[in-house]
């Protein structure tokens, strides 16, 4: 009787089998062999990942950035100078849906598909943008991304599950029906796969400890990195609308120097970060920017501490 593990391996290779149902099998073959570290990146591929989650590598995407002058107008690319867009991260995606809303994207939309702006990115938008749309109540702006693009993350998931099965299955461990024996369970305590190894890159042998603190607290430390970056290209692009006196000018410069100094290390000091920020918060909240103060704090409010 054939196994999970041999199932699993021969609807990887057809892509007319979904790439959610491959992942269910798979979340149910990890469970039934307790490997907890498969189990958790196979569980963000179905569910999707949250926003403290470590976005893999293949789930950013860049795109296009439009517009439409009404829900049902037509899309047009923006004139929006490239340094903006590069400096705020808006030209790329960081697809956190599951893998079946991302298959229902693809299936929906046979070109392209779009993705709003948070009310955050939509006001860095329409201050620079040249197209002077911004006075229209109505318009839209989007990211534009090709389905071709969304179907690569689809064939990633695929490739990775297939990875992972072969790799099972030199380890001895293939299942019969719907279970695994017991020496089958025990193999597995020779083997470990993190996510780091089987599916962001290569496999290894070697036993990883999965599940420590530590490489919780990495992905915590990276999501920290991301949005001090953000806040940083941010405060640097709007503090010269501040209107600040040069005491406090001064102020808001070494703190962000320091916040840039801290986003380089590994790990950041947590506490005088907070501190900074708090500053900072303060120069902006007391400060006749209008446009410029709410952006800044808005970044600022994201900062996940």
């Amino acid at each position: 009787m054939s196994g999970l593990v041999k199932d699993l391996q021969e609807k990887a290779i057809y892509s007319d089998n979904d790439v959610s149902t491959l992942l269910r099998i798979a979340f149910l073959v990890a469970e039934k062999l307790d490997l907890e570290d498969s189990e958790r990146w196979i569980s963000k591929e179905l569910n999707g990942y949250k926003r403290n989650d470590k976005i893999p590598s293949y789930r950013i995407l860049d795109g296009k950035i439009g517009y439409q002058l009404s829900i049902n107008g037509e899309w047009n690319l923006l004139d929006i100078n490239k340094d903006i867009v590069d400096r705020n991260d808006l030209g790329k995606k960081y697809l956190r849906s599951s893998i079946s809303h991302l298959e229902n994207s693809v299936e929906n939309s046979p070109q392209f598909v779009h993705f709003s702006f948070s009310d955050f990115d939509n006001s860095i938008i329409k201050q620079y943008d040249f197209d002077l749309l911004s006075g229209n109540s109505e318009t839209i702006y989007s990211l534009r991304i090709n389905t071709t693009a969304i179907k690569s993350i689809l064939n990633e998931v695929r490739n990775k599950i297939l990875k992972w099965a072969l790799e099972l299955e030199k380890a001895g461990i293939l299942g019969s029906g719907m279970s695994f024996s017991n020496l089958e369970k025990e193999n597995t305590k020779d083997f470990h796969w993190t996510i780091n190894n089987v599916f962001n890159g290569g496999v290894s042998n070697s036993q990883i400890q999965q599940g420590t603190q530590d490489s919780s607290q990495s992905m915590t430390n990276n999501q920290l990195t991301f949005e001090l970056d953000k806040i940083t290209r941010v405060v640097d692009s709007f503090k010269s609308e501040l209107h600040l006196s040069s005491e406090k000018h001064i102020s808001l410069e070494e703190e962000l120097e320091f916040l840039k100094r801290e986003k380089e290390k590994d790990e950041p000091d947590r506490t005088k970060i907070f501190r900074a920020v708090d500053v900072i918060k303060q120069i902006a909240t007391n400060a006749g920017g209008g446009v410029a103060s709410s952006l800044i704090l808005q970044a600022l409010a994201n900062l996940p501490i």
